[in-house]
């Protein structure tokens, strides 16, 4: 069985319908006239039917309420039809049941299954808010640093869902869901275990899939799928390459093809290009990833652990974050410029380990802004004799100031010590204080050098892009 990715989840078993379903007769007609939707105000399980969310061609999704806990799910209710199929009605079983015994955060709870009255079977779930992630590819390419996040979500449930035994088969941008965060990027949750395999060392499957039977999205097919062959983990390893290539490029390896069969033989035979080739200036560490899940080997592909090791490397110390240490820290080097602008001219705008911004320090560009301001300030000749220091005094000679550090310190690291003069040379030295006028250039100079540095900083950027 296979399904065409404009197909959509819920058209997936259209084949079995068609296998059990009896042709349209009187009775047909009656259960399609059943299938007119729940009203509102409807009682499932003790929730309450608000409003229906999305319909296809397995059945209908609907908002609800429980009203005594207050507790918000959504209802998959199938279509009379489908419900009559023992093939279908076993996979929506199986599905609750899978994400049951995996039980992890990035994928998706149902909490009860059961049966209309009128014979409709019907899972409560989670009610999700946000949007899959293929709608959201339809607004282009992910920002590399949320690919990144997407793809180290999904590692993570694929490693429960291995751990306990279970293949997903059918990983694509409509089975993985983002619910907005207010910090960070969105949160992921994998779907639909319809298809989900249980591997024989973890127990009997409910039903066994016939040797030749293709199940699965093409576009996403690994190469033993396409040919038909028994698949084991490393079939989710190839179809999550070939979403990770679609993240970041904004397109898949291989061409669409109006011929199903002609998509399976490019996944079955041809060798997909590299990401690198189509994306220009991405961390070789990610292009080299991608390329090895999409080895045509299975044996050749790297494991989820290593996938998940690469991208939490990538992340820490390659890729801009959604944090003033990485992505609005990009922005402020060209106010004009976004930061997925700054991220697509040059592969590593913002280095998070030596904390540089197109090529100035930011550590000199503090330490210049505090020179200018202690020059300035009566407190930087030291408190006169017999006087206590003030707290500003205090905190200076901690190395501190509210103006930024001392010159030639870092935050968090104390000054070398201050020679202070003998009593003699205090009586000899005349007292000053504030700027002298030999002084007030050599200020304004400094000035004038801090402040051509950042408009150089600033052209460089303009100038790269």
């Amino acid at each position: 069985m296979v399904e065409d990715e404009e197909d959509g989840e819920d058209d997936r078993l259209t084949r079995d319908r068609a296998a059990v379903a009896p042709p349209p007769d009187a009775a047909h007609e009656h259960a399609s006239a059943r299938d007119a939707g729940l009203p509102k105000g409807y009682e499932v399980s003790g929730y309450i039917i608000d409003r229906e969310v999305g319909r296809g061609g397995m059945g209908h999704v609907y908002s609800a309420l429980h009203p005594v806990i207050g507790k918000h799910a959504a209802v998959k209710v199938l279509r009379p039809e489908v419900s009559q199929s023992p093939l279908t009605l076993e996979r929506f079983i199986q599905e609750a049941r899978a994400v049951n015994q995996i039980g992890h955060p990035n994928i998706i709870d149902i909490f009860a299954f059961g049966t209309l009255p009128d014979g409709r079977a019907y899972h409560i779930m989670d009610l999700l808010i946000g949007e899959s992630l293929r709608q959201r590819l339809k607004r282009g390419a992910l920002h590399p640093s949320e690919g990144a996040s997407v793809l180290d979500q999904v590692a993570s449930a694929l490693t429960a869902a291995h751990d306990k035994g279970f293949v997903h088969r059918d990983l694509k941008p409509d089975n993985i869901f983002l619910t907005e965060q207010e910090d960070g990027w969105p949160a992921v949750k994998l779907l639909d275990f319809g298809l989900a395999k249980l591997m024989p060392d973890f127990g009997t499957a409910a039903f066994k899939t016939t040797t030749g039977m293709m199940l699965g999205t093409p576009e996403y097919m690994s190469p033993e799928q396409a040919r038909g062959h028994g698949v084991d983990y490393r079939t989710d390893l190839y179809a999550l390459g070939v979403m990770t290539f679609e993240i970041i490029a904004g397109e898949r390896p291989f061409p669409r093809m109006g011929d199903t069969f002609a998509i399976l033989q490019q996944h079955a035979e041809e060798i997909p290009p590299s990401l690198g080739d189509v994306v220009a200036g991405l961390p070789e560490e990610l292009v080299q990833l991608v390329d090895a899940m999409l080895a045509k080997e299975p044996a050749a592909r790297p494991s989820l652990t290593a996938v998940r090791t690469v991208v939490k490397r990538l992340r820490s110390t390659k890729l801009p974050t959604r944090t003033m240490a990485g992505r609005d820290l990009a922005s402020l080097a060209s106010p004009g410029l976004t930061s997925e602008a700054v991220v697509t001219a040059r592969p590593s705008p913002v280095s998070i380990r030596d904390g540089s911004l197109v090529g100035v320090s930011l550590a000199t560009l503090e330490e210049a802004s505090a020179r200018a301001q202690l020059e300035g300030s009566p407190e930087a000749e030291g408190p006169a004799a017999g006087t206590q220091p003030t707290p500003r005094a205090r905190l200076h000679s901690g190395g501190i100031s509210a103006g930024g550090p001392m010159p030639g310190t870092r935050l968090g690291v104390p000054p070398p010590p201050i020679q202070q003069p003998s009593p003699v040379m205090s009586q000899a030295m005349p007292r000053t204080t504030g700027a002298t006028p030999a002084t007030r250039p050599a200020r304004t100079l400094l000035l004038v050098l801090v402040l051509l540095v950042v408009l150089a900083a600033t052209a460089i950027v303009r100038f790269v892009l």
